[in-house]
């Protein structure tokens, strides 16, 4: 059985397409699903991802993997479409599965990675059935993202009736609403068509606190589908950095978007629930901008999690963390004891000026030592891999050779290093390519080749430095210790 072969009536069906990772129920179908449950709106989610990767053939068996992630064939119509050919089989099922449900609407989370083929698919459910409202949310068509150009192309195809921009929670139960008793007003958070004209609503966020959500509903997902026997925890929203080259900084850090977060008490509760629910589960996966933002509520989370004993039947990762002055041997080894077993540093480079160009400011507290921040994480049992920038704005030959000799003594702590593939590249909606100009390091930079092919005023640092750094970089660490990764944007 592929999904639930149920013959029940949904209001809403959420689907997640490929390409995304394989490794747990996507977070935001499952608050979605619980969110509508809990205000009388029934939803069923499908994660036709899991199971194409779970079918995949040879041709396409390591297209899901992280160094396809931003891969020019991924933004290619024709290319995707014989993908997409390739899987229809499948994809027709899915379709089947709506039309039993009966939905009012039809919503996909889309990424970069996912566009296409969630366009691709919208299309064909259109041709076999017209009845369904079809909408698009997720970081692919989000505000923050400055894609204004995206959304109008997309809202104005066929197949394409609304576009949630901002946090879904209100703003899928208000679009639900206003389709149910066709209001034609517009809905926060949300632009959608009626009756050939585009109506856009104000922003939308969940304005109560987080620990007053209910837990995700992953009942329509077979957790043994996927690659780990995982589930995703939240525990916050936003970040407390500041990073000029972050996309989504917008949504993150200003008044409109306060950083929030959840309590170690809810965390932990729902990790419980978690348990009951789904008793093969054997891991659980933060999954945030910022995995350490609100050191009070992790800490709370580790005492509950060693006095319950659940640390015993579960393991927990962070791979989205920053460095700070906290992290350091008698937390780690508390976070161990309470079930910790691996962490991502989001580093970028070892030089504090640098640092300082970008915005990364919990870096630079006074405290901190990232040399014994990795070292004695490593002693406490928790394996560490940190992400790293080359070429970030004002780099110089020396900070580069800072960086490979700061490798060198600290290899030893660290299973794995990313580099960012694309270095620093400045996004629509980060601060960087709103006012590249006020940039420190080279008396701001020059985008006018591109967002990733972008010149310091100074002429100092270009495409071609970075990349003769990052090859020069390839051949000096060892390879066992790299791992191509999609850049960072925390």
């Amino acid at each position: 059985m592929l999904v639930s072969d149920y013959c029940d009536q949904y209001v809403v069906v959420l689907l997640e397409l490929p390409l995304w990772g394989p490794d747990h129920p996507p977070l935001a179908h499952g608050l979605l699903k619980s969110w509508m449950s809990h205000n009388g709106i029934s939803c069923k989610t499908i994660d036709a991802n899991a199971q194409i990767y779970k079918t995949r053939g040879k041709r396409h068996w390591d297209f899901w993997h992280v160094k396809h992630s931003q891969s020019e064939k991924l933004f290619i119509r024709r290319t995707m479409a014989e993908m997409y050919k390739e899987f229809r089989p499948l994809m027709l099922h899915y379709i089947n599965e709506i039309k039993k449900a009966k939905p009012l609407v039809v919503g996909c989370s889309v990424y970069d990675s996912s566009r296409i083929i969630t366009e691709l698919f919208f299309e064909d459910l259109r041709k076999h059935f017209p009845g369904y409202k079809h909408l698009l949310g997720g970081p692919g068509v989000a505000h923050y993202m400055e894609n204004s150009s995206s959304t109008d192309r997309l809202i104005n195809l066929e197949y394409i009736d609304a576009v949630c921009q901002d946090e879904g929670e209100n703003a899928l139960l208000d679009y639900v609403n206003a389709v149910k008793n066709d209001t034609g007003l517009p809905v926060a958070g949300m632009v959608y068509k009626r009756e050939g004209k585009i109506i856009k609503g104000p922003p939308s966020m969940y304005k109560g606190k987080l620990d007053t959500l209910p837990f995700p509903d992953f009942d329509d997902c077979n957790i043994q589908h996927y690659e780990t026997r995982a589930l995703p925890l939240y525990s916050s929203r936003g970040c407390v950095n500041k990073c000029n080259y972050c996309s989504a900084i917008g949504f993150m850090t200003n008044k409109r978007y306060p950083f929030r977060f959840r309590s170690g008490q809810r965390m932990f509760d729902e990790v419980v629930y978690y348990k009951k629910k789904f008793p093969a589960v054997e891991s659980i996966r933060f999954a945030n901008n910022i995995d350490n933002g609100k050191m009070s509520a992790l800490d709370e989370f580790c005492d509950l999690m060693i006095e319950s004993g659940l640390n015993k039947e579960l393991t927990w990762s962070m791979e989205s963390s920053v460095v700070r002055k906290e992290m350091r041997k008698p937390f780690y080894e508390k976070m161990r004891k309470a079930g910790c077993n691996f962490i991502t540093y989001g580093v970028e480079t070892p030089a504090e000026h640098l640092l300082e160009k970008v915005g990364k400011t919990l870096a630079l507290q006074k405290g901190v030592d990232l040399p014994a921040i990795l070292k004695e994480g490593k002693q406490a049992g928790i394996d560490l891999t940190i992400n790293i920038m080359i070429g970030l704005p004002g780099e110089t030959e020396e900070d580069f050779q800072f960086l490979l000799k700061f490798l060198e003594e600290n290899k030893d702590a660290l299973i794995m290093v990313n580099p960012a593939i694309q270095f620093c590249q400045y996004y629509p909606g980060s601060s960087g390519h709103a006012k590249p100009e006020t940039i420190k390091g080279g008396g701001g930079i020059d985008m006018t080749k591109g967002t990733m092919m972008w010149e310091s005023k100074d002429r100092k640092n270009n495409y071609l430095v970075r990349m003769d750094r990052f090859e020069r970089f390839v051949k000096k660490l060892n390879l066992s210790l790299i791992h191509i990764s999609e850049p960072t944007r925390r």
